[in-house]
């Protein structure tokens, strides 16, 4: 065997292990190229649903900012009903006790006198009452069914208002619930 032959099988053994190294090489670049465009397109859309994250951020921020908003408002309105309630509370509290010293101290012309049931000022509640039940059902029941004159010049008035309107058909069911008892307390004692 000469030399140039045994050069030439270990140059060719050597050409043959680069063929094979370039392959595998090849193939691995491949895989690294469709490896790169999967990462690509994973942080195209990362970046898109960053995007939608940040524009629902937005709205989520807009939206609380304008309930917020809306609350402030509802409070402010429901603020200033409350101390229009506790003032007509407060006002109807002094005239309510005036028409009942009237009643007791002077009938109405050509009837009998008024009996007005006396209130116990233990069970009366000390803060405004919550609604217009416990509002009627604090004020003294009325034996008699003869309407008060101040009343009836309130009905001739054309213009009320919703918590007068209210208010007056609170005490007219409060009568007619008093009525049935007064008039078997009457038989009773005749």
């Amino acid at each position: 065997m000469s030399l140039e032959l045994a050069l030439n099988l270990v140059l060719a053994g050597l050409l043959v292990a680069v063929i094979v190294y370039a392959v595998r090489l090849h193939k691995r670049l491949g895989a690294w190229r469709e490896g790169k465009a999967e990462l690509d397109r994973a942080a195209t859309q990362f970046a898109k649903a960053a995007e939608r994250a940040e524009a629902a951020v937005a709205e989520l921020k807009m939206a609380s900012e304008a309930s917020g908003r809306l609350l402030e408002d509802q409070t402010r309105t429901a603020l200033a009903l409350k101390d229009d309630l506790e003032m007509l509370v407060a006002r109807a509290a002094p005239v309510a006790d005036h028409l009942l010293d009237r009643l007791q101290t002077r009938p109405l012309a050509g009837s009998a006198p008024i009996a007005v049931a006396a209130v116990d000022q233990r069970t009366q509640m000390p803060t405004a009452p919550t609604s217009l039940g416990a509002a009627a059902a604090r004020v003294p029941l009325r034996a008699a069914t003869a309407p008060i004159a101040s009343e009836r010049a309130e009905e001739r008035s054309p213009v009320r208002s919703m918590a007068e309107q209210e208010l007056l058909r609170a005490i007219a069911d409060r009568r007619k619930a008093a009525t049935p008892a007064a008039a078997q307390a009457g038989a009773r004692g005749a």
